[in-house]
């Protein structure tokens, strides 16, 4: 299965299943006289993580992981003041991705391609007149979502699970200590339940997995297109993170969506449970 990281810290993909043919991207790049990184073609995958809303985090983290491999290598202290982003980084983040990337996930949702979001800290273009944000681009892909909602910067942040699926619980569980919610969602649509009739399954759903304490929704599933989008809370710790990431691609979706894995499931044997379960299909 060929799937798509899009600014994933890069240590993530050695903990993937070999069944996985990973292909690595990242839409903010440092500037480095060359530009930014094109986004391949999403026909090409069957599959697409982005963790771009914790881009600069991963991408700080891997710098300091390339010096520490350096003065392993030489024997001699490296400079670290060079690892954070300049200001003009951070503007090429939220407007590339606001003009690129909206227009390509609703291309590959529209293709039936499934899409994974993990959910980061907000943050504001500071030097655009319209207050675009880092998450400007997940609106654009369903209007009618929208923010209502932002955690806040000191003080406990409590998430809980609001969805029965044993899977949910999984992952909550497995999770918990460092699970966050960045902001809260809601759409026109909220949880409207998805229901099969002989015919067709109902459009546009807005589906809650994990609530703050005001039981404003800070994960969901959101069918959009022939798809769906699935936005997941945040882990702070990169590393963590990196592991977080590895356990939804190998465990989390195959059990939450195996309709999304055909050849994981082909001629296993599948619990009930299981296989009642499926993607949207069209």
């Amino acid at each position: 299965m060929k799937i798509w990281l899009l600014d994933v810290y890069s240590k993530t993909n050695a903990q993937l299943s070999p069944s996985f043919d990973a292909f690595s991207s990242n839409l903010v790049r440092r500037y480095d006289g060359q530009g930014l990184e094109a986004i391949p073609a999403h026909q090409e995958f069957q599959m697409i993580m982005i963790d771009f809303m914790n881009a600069s985090d991963n991408q700080n983290v891997e710098r300091i992981d390339q010096l520490q491999n350096l003065e392993k290598e030489m024997g001699t202290p490296q400079r670290k003041s060079i690892v954070y982003f300049n200001s003009d980084a951070v503007i090429y983040e939220c407007s590339y991705a606001i003009r690129e990337l909206s227009p390509k996930i609703q291309e590959a949702l529209k293709a039936g391609i499934p899409v994974v979001v993990i959910a980061g800290e907000l943050q504001y273009d500071v030097s655009s007149e319209n207050k675009k944000h880092n998450y400007t681009w997940l609106l654009n892909v369903h209007q009618s979502l929208t923010i209502t909602d932002i955690a806040p910067k000191t003080g406990p942040i409590s998430i809980s699970y609001s969805n029965s699926d044993r899977d949910v619980k999984n992952l909550y569980e497995k999770f918990k200590k460092d699970l966050a919610w960045e902001v809260a969602f809601t759409t026109p649509q909220q949880e409207n339940k998805l229901f099969f009739t002989r015919r067709k399954i109902n459009s546009n759903y807005f589906q809650s997995l994990f609530t703050n304490v005001k039981n404003h929704a800070v994960s969901f599933v959101l069918q959009e297109g022939n798809s769906e989008l699935i936005v997941l809370p945040n882990i702070k710790n990169t590393e963590k993170r990196g592991h977080y990431i590895a356990y939804i691609l190998n465990e989390f979706s195959p059990q939450f969506r195996p309709g999304w894995f055909p050849e994981r499931w082909a001629g296993a044997y599948t619990p009930n449970i299981l296989s009642k379960k499926t993607a949207f299909k069209s």
